[in-house]
């Protein structure tokens, strides 16, 4: 079978959807007297730490049992309060109180699925063999050149692009994957592969954040938080309401799971709320946080112009997401812990 390889001149990745399409033509081309339509065989596995489900719509890396402690450590607490405070603060706050939680649970969990289960921007490997380019097999196009190192002109470091604007973009070149990685891209060493605007690698999650799935990442941890502080207020109101209509002091009448609920919900709440001011603050400084770590954060950014907050939030949760750049289809189901 003919393999189709084509590649995009601007970015030079292969366009996974092209290979397929190209596959299909030149096995129908192979078997004309067969009727039958030819399906296309699937790649073995993708050469990364990533786990592919349900025909590739689920891409999260390869410890993906972390996601079980995340459900019991963010649902606990919300069975917890359901359990030990629903009934009475039916009773003295009104039925509609409870809803909050309940919605801010919802939508939480909604936005962690999505975080936890979304190609972060996973770049195709082998789009730049080195073999091909030590061998001059590699062809560029004419507005980018290779660049070496000033004292082992052997070791390549990557390669300059020349916008049409005139200035000029450095593609660092990733010796794992055997691309070059565009700007503000970076290589994850937990799940061995090469993320569009990495940001870090979430345990919690067991996926990178990166380009794809930053905005329900934000929207995750800020739906966490939202849900601390209003399990907080409501289980406070609850206790000093009921203080009231007893005629004792708050302390004297709160109970112990009141005290659990509130230091638990307290802890958290701060932590996550510490963790949203962190990153809109990134966003404002159109930073990710593996471009602070590298700068140090004292402010340098690998991006020339920063619009401002505004317009980086209506890029980061308005925008469409963008396409997947691998197919994730052509390969097998199942985790892959190939290195």
């Amino acid at each position: 079978m003919v393999e189709a390889i084509i590649v995009h001149k601007a970015m030079n990745i292969v366009d996974p959807v092209r290979i397929e399409k190209a596959t299909k033509t030149t096995a129908s081309s192979n078997h004309p007297q067969s009727g039958k339509k030819q399906r296309t065989r699937k790649e073995p596995f993708h050469h990364g730490r990533t786990s592919i489900f349900c025909n590739g719509k689920v891409v999260t890396s390869s410890d993906y049992w972390w996601l079980i402690g995340t459900a019991l450590v963010l649902y606990g607490p919300i069975v917890l309060y359901i359990c030990t405070q629903s009934m009475r603060v039916h009773e003295v706050l009104g039925w509609w109180v409870n809803f909050i939680p309940l919605l801010l649970a919802m939508g939480t969990s909604v936005f962690g699925i999505l975080a936890a289960c979304s190609d972060p921007g996973i770049l195709p490997r082998h789009t730049a063999p080195r073999e091909a380019i030590e061998r001059n097999e590699f062809e560029l196009p004419p507005n980018e050149s290779l660049v070496y190192h000033e004292l082992n002109p052997e070791f390549m470091l990557g390669k300059n692009v020349r916008l049409p604007d005139g200035s000029v973009q450095f593609w660092k070149y990733c010796n794992t994957c055997e691309l070059f990685r565009p700007p503000r891209c970076s290589h994850c060493s937990f799940c061995d592969n090469c993320v569009l605007e990495f940001d870090h690698h979430c345990p919690w999650l067991s996926n990178c954040v990166g380009r794809r799935n930053y905005r329900w990442f934000v929207l995750f941890i800020a739906g966490v938080a939202s849900l601390c502080v209003s399990a907080v207020v409501i289980v406070s109101l609850l206790v000093h309401f009921e203080s009231k209509l007893f005629n004792t002091k708050f302390h004297l009448h709160a109970k112990p799971w009141d005290w659990i609920v509130l230091m638990i919900t307290s802890a958290a709440g701060l932590t996550l709320l510490s963790l949203t001011v962190y990153h809109l603050n990134a966003i404002r400084l159109n930073q990710t946080t593996a471009e602070q770590v590298k700068s140090g954060r004292s402010g340098a950014n690998s991006v020339s112009k920063n619009p401002g907050f505004m317009a980086n939030c209506h890029r980061i949760f308005c925008l469409p997401i963008p396409k997947r750049m691998i197919n994730w289809k052509q390969y097998k189901t199942g985790s892959d812990n190939i290195v």
